[in-house]
Order: C-alpha cells, then structure tokens, then sequence
C-alpha cells in the first residue's frame, strides 16, 4: 500500500490575531497544513495527547503568558529537532532577555509573504515554499 504524501504541518502561534491570518492567507494557497494558537498555553493543548506530528514552529518571540523560546523547548521534547521559526515586532538584538539566541532563525515583522516562504523552506530543506 503507498502512503499518501501529506502537506508539511506547521504550527503558528502568534497572540496577534491578524498576523495568524496573514500568515494562514501567505501559507496555506502553498499547501501547508496550518495549526494555530494565540499563547503557549494553547499550543501545547494542540499537540498534547496524540496529535500529529509538526514539521515547524513559526512563532513569536514575546507573548503575554510565555515565549517563543519556552515554547520551542517544550516541544523538543516531544519532537526532537524541530525546526523553529521565530519571529517579533522587536530587533534580534533586544530579544536575548526572552531566550533568543544569534543562532535562531529570525524573521523581523513586518514581514513579506516570500521572506516568510523563503524562511520557512530553508528550515524545511527543500526549494521555495
């Protein structure tokens, strides 16, 4: 029996709603499969207890009930190795505080949609999103 190929999941967490949407309106025409959550809190409920894998965590870096980064480790306990794109409305360099390292991968907002398709393919491994 051949396994059907599934679409790259990527779960975005973004306490600002409009930039969940713009993201969703970037992505998913590409053929993403999208998870979304406005906190730390409720993306670790989206992936507690069975749920599928994530091939990618897109998110902000400071948010009101937790960090990006806090999140990242969390769920690299679950997935080791998961690609992680963060992404601010402030400078990499004032993030440290927050857990961001010189290391990760950064996108400063606003964004545009091919920076965000670009970022996320790098980090995928494959060409263009």
């Amino acid at each position: 029996m051949v396994e059907e190929a599934r679409h790259p999941r990527i779960l975005v967490v973004d306490d600002d709603a409009p930039v969940r949407t713009l993201v969703r309106r970037i992505l998913v025409p590409r053929l993403f499969d999208l998870l979304e959550a406005e906190s730390l809190d409720a993306a670790l409920a989206l992936v507690s207890n069975g749920a599928p894998p994530v091939d990618l965590l897109l998110t902000d870096v400071v948010m009101p009930r937790g960090t990006g980064p806090a999140l990242a480790v969390r769920l690299h306990e679950k997935w080791p190795g998961l690609p992680v794109l963060y992404m601010s409305g402030y400078p990499r360099d004032t993030l440290a505080k927050h857990g961001l390292t010189a290391e990760d991968a950064f996108l400063l907002k606003p964004f545009t949609p091919q920076t965000l398709r670009e970022g996320i393919a790098r980090l995928l491994g494959h060409g263009a999103a």
